[in-house]
């Protein structure tokens, strides 16, 4: 294709999404150095220093509410849009949707790429139009991507992330004979019933890191709205560490810390992936072939149940028993966690 000059990437989506999308972001990039890049984010996102470490500080960033409520708010934003005459529209790939791959063709731009949504009108006006490999992960996806748009892919398993001034250092995480793990309770707060593991477990996770011959510290993130979850897990555990509410770059920093990552499937698990840090992800009713820890130094805990995983299929939230999660006990997590730091060297 004619090299685009000006390219616009719809990421409103989950930051695991977006994450999940750097390794392909960074081809593209070097395959059209000179393109302006149009970058559409959700409102919480928009002002995170985060978007600009990974993308670059010459990107353009447009604002996007999560959920468009107004019909006519979103015609005027697209309006808006088609006024760039973009040369290249795209997304990260967050499933098939026939509303984004409408949503693409809206935009108005002289070639749209995306994946089949299944409603073959729509479809058919999309330029590059993937197929959707069963079990393949979302990271590959869109590298496959912008693979189609001429990228050369040349990414190997490991860390992908790359923080300005990541030498910072937290005076209270010592580092002598000590061993750091960081733990993610939550997930997107609109799966939280059907992805979370329960509470309890993660507190009794923390107690099981006791039995360690190192001194153990737990560093615990999470928004405000999970507050009273981690004050729930930490309750007065001394050795507790609690990051609430704070910027990804923020967060990157003390993950970066850590000797062990352990969290469901959610957006901070992909960033503990990307940064590098050894991750154990706890999958219930998620696909790992598609969203689990990407590389080979990481590990799944999860059950293979017969029903498992229904995510995918719109059947987790109707889900009353969630086996998948209550009967994946802080036992067999912790065993597959000091697995971990024994390959890492970490402990003996």
């Amino acid at each position: 294709m004619v090299n685009p000059r000006k390219i616009f990437i719809f990421c409103v989506t989950g930051i695991g999404n977006i994450i999940l999308f750097l390794p392909a972001y960074k081809a593209l990039k070097s395959k059209y150095p000179g393109a302006s890049i149009t970058l559409a984010l959700d409102l919480q996102l928009y002002d995170d220093a985060f978007i600009k470490d990974q993308f670059g500080s010459d990107i353009q960033v447009v604002k996007f509410p999560h959920r468009f409520k107004n019909f006519f708010n979103l015609l005027k934003i697209i309006k808006r849009l088609r006024k760039e005459k973009f040369d290249l529209a795209i997304m990260p790939y967050c499933g098939p949707s026939w509303k984004l791959n409408l949503f693409l063709l809206l935009v108005g731009a002289d070639r749209t790429a995306y994946f089949r949504s299944g409603i073959d009108l729509i479809d058919r006006k999309i330029d590059v139009c993937l197929p959707v490999i069963e079990g393949e992960h979302y990271l590959n996806r869109n590298l496959d991507l912008v693979k189609s748009l001429g990228a050369s892919v040349g990414f190997h398993d490991g860390a992908w992330i790359a923080l300005q001034d990541k030498e910072e250092q937290h005076n209270h995480l010592k580092r002598n004979d000590t061993i750091i793990i960081g733990l993610h309770p939550s997930v997107n707060e609109e799966f939280n019933n059907s992805r979370r593991w329960p509470a309890d477990y993660f507190r009794e996770l923390i107690n099981l890191s006791s039995e360690l011959d190192k001194k153990v510290y737990i560093v615990i993130f999470g928004t405000s709205c999970e507050k009273k979850l981690i004050d729930e897990i930490c309750d007065d555990k001394k050795n507790c560490i609690k990051i609430i509410n704070k910027s990804l770059v923020y967060v990157s920093r003390y993950i970066l810390r850590c000797d062990l990552f352990i969290g469901n499937d959610s957006g901070i698990m992909n960033l503990s992936v990307g940064l590098g840090i050894p991750t154990l992800g706890i999958l219930g009713p998620t696909n790992p072939k598609h969203t689990g820890p990407y590389g080979s130094k990481h590990r799944i805990a999860r059950l293979n149940l017969p029903c498992s995983p229904c995510f995918d299929k719109g059947y987790s939230l109707k889900c009353k028993h969630r086996r998948c999660l209550i009967d994946l006990t802080p036992n067999i997590v912790w065993s597959i966690a000091k697995d971990m730091l024994i390959k890492e060297n970490i402990m003996s």
